[in-house]
């Protein structure tokens, strides 16, 4: 995808992976007659592998997919805000990075409850993560912490079920700014680690 002088983005993309995905998002817009706000799940993915300098990435992107699953979100996005625009439908966009992943379920609903209720301004995109990048060795020492309960056990990598690159820069990795879900939402995602330590109570409950 790239985009023109005039903003407007253009992407080309042969096999029929993105063509259902549109597909399925078309199908579940509503009439245009609706007034209720539409919420648009997107994904982090459309940033690609992020853009240097940028780090917290911000909504304004640029927006650089480098794979199917973050092309047909990005051409998603803009077939949602056409469709406002042609029927005057109010409608959001939220993009959140990988759950769990970096951000938790609990939170990002948390978020998406704000949105479908009416918080902030109509036509406005919002990351939601964690607002900055988390270290590999943050997440591993709060993994060693809950070994001794049996839900992690950290091994050679040989041995690894779960391989994770610390230098991974994919869209969906990396951290997103979320100055405007703070502002607008009044919305504030708990730390990293009690976001993770919530995870971990949760799987302990449900499967241990």
């Amino acid at each position: 995808m790239r985009g023109d002088e005039r903003g407007q983005g253009h992407c080309a993309v042969e096999g029929q992976p993105v063509e259902r995905d549109l597909q399925l998002h078309a199908s579940l817009l509503p009439a245009p007659a609706a007034s209720r706000r539409l919420v648009h799940v997107s994904s982090c993915a459309v940033y690609g592998d992020g853009t240097p300098g940028l780090d917290p990435q911000p909504e304004a992107g640029p927006l650089d997919p480098g794979e199917l699953y973050g092309i047909s979100k990005a051409v998603a996005e803009r077939v949602v805000a056409r469709y406002g625009q042609l029927f005057g439908m109010p409608y959001v966009v939220a993009r959140p990075g990988k759950l769990f992943g970096w951000l938790n379920a609990e939170d990002a609903a948390r978020a998406l409850a704000l949105l479908v209720r009416g918080a902030g301004p109509d036509g406005i995109t919002y990351n939601l993560g964690t607002g900055r990048r988390v270290p590999f060795r943050e997440l591993l020492r709060i993994a060693e912490e809950q070994a001794g309960r049996g839900l992690v056990r950290v091994v050679p990598p040989d041995e690894a079920e779960l391989d994770l690159d610390p230098d991974a820069r994919l869209g969906r990795d990396a951290a997103g700014a979320i100055g405007l879900a703070r502002r607008n939402l009044s919305w504030r995602p708990r730390t990293f680690r009690e976001q993770a330590l919530s995870y971990f109570a949760w799987a302990s409950r449900n499967l241990g």
